[in-house]
């Protein structure tokens, strides 16, 4: 796993992280920050929700010392974003999330990032 992660951090632009709290991003988030502290990590938040992930996702940055950066996304905002996601993923959505990823994405590119790591899919192997 260090390794892998070793590999995606030598890049020629700055490299941000995706937190969720879950273990897969954690892990991620974990490898990189030990070889670049105070490594940007960025999360969704769904305030208010049973899916809003900030305090986990705090407790990572805060055990890891990453600068934490939290996009709040709404129902209005997902709906908005739903035409612009199917343009970039050229594909039709086969879940709800991809909007949420795509307002995700769009943030750390507006913070100057072209490169962020993600556990996306690590636990889903098998």
């Amino acid at each position: 796993m260090q390794e892998a992660v070793d590999r995606r951090l030598d890049a020629d632009v700055p490299v941000a992280c995706l937190v969720s709290g879950g273990l897969d991003s954690t892990i991620v988030a974990g490898l990189a920050a030990a070889r670049r502290p105070g490594l940007a990590a960025f999360h969704l938040s769904f305030a208010g929700t049973n899916l809003d992930e900030h305090a986990a996702a705090h407790a990572v940055a805060l055990r890891h010392g990453l600068s934490l950066q939290r996009v709040d996304v709404t129902a209005s905002a997902l709906a908005l974003a739903l035409p612009a996601t199917l343009v970039a993923t050229e594909a039709a959505l086969v879940n709800p999330h991809a909007a949420a990823r795509y307002l995700l994405a769009r943030a750390v590119r507006a913070a100057g990032y072209k490169v962020a790591l993600s556990g996306e899919g690590a636990d889903e192997w098998w």
